[in-house]
């Protein structure tokens, strides 16, 4: 299994994924930096970290505005390498089952996922140690880093996202182009995105909202939706997990009945 998962990853060394995520960073940690380059008295309060503040922002305008579209686009771009070289039929004749091979490909995207995070992560902190050079007195040196407040809602967010993870994994396995599951999956972002922002009950019909409502990124007020909070998790993460599973599921079932057919 390893070995696939390996051989999937070398595939997505691939220019317009890796363009992909580059792009998804540099929005995110440019819009990062120029709000509080315009604005750096936002993070400057007496006795306060400065770098909870930049970590809650790096991870609010991740969650919202760049993760669900850059799972759409990296999904289907992921299957686009094999729908372009044609290789469907060579890579299910391999002495392995369908199962092994589709999870593989999962388990690659997961990493690319990580990775898009982690580099976030150390963007984050270069942009508070060139915001400490320019205004020394926003203290940055004077405070740890506290990575745990990008972490934290970086952890919720990808539970949030696994239901849209499941869908565009169904929907590139079946279409098996690169336009179709893209348009879609992009046209059900912008949908459930206005119906998100909303403060609306029909958002948990959404799962492409989910990275906007599951949590509580100080962006948007979501008191009138009624998510139900479990404790360790709440309904909007049950959906999303339980959608992740059963969207997963169906792709496999249907691709292993297709070969039998």
């Amino acid at each position: 299994m390893i070995q696939y998962i390996k051989s999937e990853i070398i595939k997505c060394v691939y220019v317009p994924i890796i363009g992909l995520i580059g792009f998804s960073v540099f929005s995110v940690i440019f819009l990062v930096f120029l709000i509080h380059y315009v604005d750096v008295e936002s993070i400057m309060f007496l006795g306060k970290n400065p770098w909870i503040k930049l970590w809650n922002s790096g991870a609010g305008f991740m969650s919202v505005f760049t993760f669900v579209p850059l799972l759409i686009l990296l999904i289907s771009a992921v299957f686009h390498i094999e729908n372009q070289n044609n290789t469907w039929k060579q890579l299910f004749t391999v002495p392995v089952s369908k199962r092994k091979i589709l999870l593989s490909k999962l388990s690659a995207i997961f990493i690319l996922i990580f990775t898009f995070c982690f580099l976030i992560m150390i963007s984050i902190v270069v942009i508070g140690w060139y915001l400490n050079h320019l205004y020394p007195e926003s203290e940055f040196s004077y405070y740890p880093l506290q990575p745990f407040y990008f972490i934290k809602p970086t952890c919720i967010t990808l539970i949030n996202a696994l239901g849209v993870i499941g869908i565009q994994f169904f929907l590139s396995l079946r279409f098996r182009n690169f336009l179709a599951p893209m348009t879609l999956g992009l046209f059900i972002f912008i949908v459930s995105f206005l119906i998100g922002v909303n403060n609306t009950p029909l958002s948990h019909y959404f799962p492409h909202a989910y990275t906007l409502i599951g949590q509580d990124l100080q962006m948007f007020t979501i008191d009138k939706i009624g998510i139900v909070d479990y404790g360790l998790f709440n309904s909007i993460q049950v959906y999303s997990v339980s959608m992740f599973l059963f969207f997963i599921s169906m792709a496999i079932y249907l691709e292993e009945k297709r070969s039998k057919n």
